[in-house]
């Protein structure tokens, strides 16, 4: 018996958990397989219906059910292609993805940095990536990975917006690349965070980022955006500030409470070149996803995009003195002595269109997601939200050695579905990859938002 509590969306998915009981080896003869569907309207028996009828057409051979697959569109696409095409100004060779090595991508001079993984191999992070591309319907082609690098090359099928119920299919190439560096994992995911999510280890935190912005002539902050730690529904929650340059800016009374989350200006750097002197920089980091983008570098090969992570390294393991500026906003703290959470604000601002309602709980169906905005007082672990106008109970555990917050909530995951093309996540699960949460824990004084603690320059809490 396959009793389905979660709702499956793909027809693969669904017919491997069947294939789990009918492969039984100890079944007996003409024993009959049950499956509980839970789902609104019967949506998962909808999905078998559909295997049956593709049953159907490859019992009798048809030839179009034969070839259905992602893998054999690619190869008709590429066959069709002559051996030489005037593309963008040049003569270019088309690519069959089987046959592309790391030596053949540009990347642009970004990255997000991760701690390297503890005792986890390049196969492993490999076959980590692998997994994903299965789960998410892609096409991949894998070169060996190298004693410090893995690349996975993979094509999403995406199916063109504009039309309701006809297909055109649209091809995509992508890659997820992982590259070891000293303490550090830099990750460049061209499309799904393949490579962020087999990494799974904290992003490099504020306080070393900070030092990609030393202190030079040069160097300077152009625009920044902050987080307040007073999640009063009376207060400001984010604050974007641009100009000539932020430090000549007067400070705001209340900038003290406020953490820093994206910072962009200019700073002294090589972009890979190793030959060549420091040059002014426009570039970016991104507290929380451990982003940094140099602009203005185009596109270049691995050889020079491994010497700019080179570069990124030594000035994080360096004692370069960030600009001043820096002292301004609240700083990163580590993990307090009493992290049990006490209030919650979730933060859902970055994807509120990527989610529909399933139409579970009695809520109509394709609804854009609606959560409260206001922050949720936590008891023993569990909070309550309002989402579409109907309570949702979640749970949620620090975790100090891995440096981070778990929610769960399968009911949460039940009332929404993601209608993103290139990412299918559930709520939750986004919510515990990007962290996009603000958390008050039990010890006064700290203030936890983009994957870590901080301490604002005016304590508060009980004195």
């Amino acid at each position: 018996m396959l009793a389905l509590f979660g709702e499956l969306r793909s027809v693969r998915s669904f017919v491997q958990q069947v294939g789990r009981i009918i492969r039984n080896p100890s079944r007996m003869r003409g024993a009959i397989a049950h499956v509980l569907d839970h789902s609104k309207r019967a949506r998962q028996t909808a999905l078998w219906n559909e295997f049956l009828e593709y049953d159907t057409l490859l019992e009798q051979g048809d030839p179009a059910a034969l070839d259905l697959n992602q893998r054999s569109l690619i190869d008709s696409l590429q066959e069709a292609i002559p051996g030489l095409l005037y593309v963008e100004g040049r003569f270019r060779v088309p690519a069959h993805i089987s046959e592309l090595e790391l030596e053949d991508v540009q990347l642009p001079l970004s990255a997000n940095i991760f701690h390297r993984p503890k005792a986890v191999s390049v196969d492993r992070i490999k076959d980590l990536i692998v997994r994903q591309c299965q789960e998410q319907d892609c096409f991949f082609h894998v070169p060996n990975p190298a004693a410090d690098t893995v690349i996975v090359f993979h094509i999403r099928v995406g199916v063109s917006p504009i039309l309701e119920k006809a297909f055109f299919p649209e091809p995509k190439l992508g890659v997820s690349l992982v590259h070891l560096r000293g303490q550090y994992a830099f990750v460049y995911d061209s499309g799904p965070g393949f490579g962020a999510a087999a990494v799974s280890t904290r992003t490099v935190d504020g306080s070393r980022l900070g030092k990609l912005f030393g202190q030079s002539s040069s160097g300077k902050l152009t625009q920044v955006s902050m987080h307040n730690s007073n999640l009063g529904a009376d207060q400001v929650r984010t604050r974007s500030t641009s100009a000539v340059s932020v430090d000549q800016l007067a400070p705001t009374f209340d900038e003290h409470g406020y953490v820093l989350t994206t910072a962009t200006g200019y700073s002294l750097g090589h972009r890979g070149d190793t030959d060549g002197s420091e040059i002014k920089i426009r570039r970016y980091i991104g507290v929380g996803s451990g982003r940094i983008s140099d602009f203005g570098g185009g596109l270049v090969p691995f050889d020079i995009w491994s010497n700019w992570a080179s570069e990124v390294q030594r000035v994080l393991d360096g004692n370069v003195r960030p600009l001043r500026v820096f002292s301004r906003w609240a700083g990163p703290a580590g993990w307090p002595q009493n992290p049990s959470p006490k209030n919650i604000l979730l933060d859902l601002s970055e994807v509120l269109d990527d989610y529909r309602t399933t139409g579970e709980d009695e809520l109509p169906q394709d609804q854009e997601i609606d959560l409260s905005e206001l922050c949720a007082d936590v008891q023993n672990g569990r909070f309550s939200i309002g989402a579409n106008g109907k309570d949702c109970e979640i749970g949620i555990v620090a975790e100090p050695e891995r440096g981070k917050y778990t929610l769960q909530s399968p009911e949460l995951d039940a009332r929404y579905y993601s209608v993103a093309p290139e990412n299918r996540e559930s709520v939750i699960h986004y919510l515990n990859r990007t962290q996009s949460f603000r958390v008050i824990p039990v010890t006064p004084g700290y203030f936890y938002t983009v994957g870590q603690f901080c301490r604002p320059l005016i304590q508060f809490g009980h004195q």
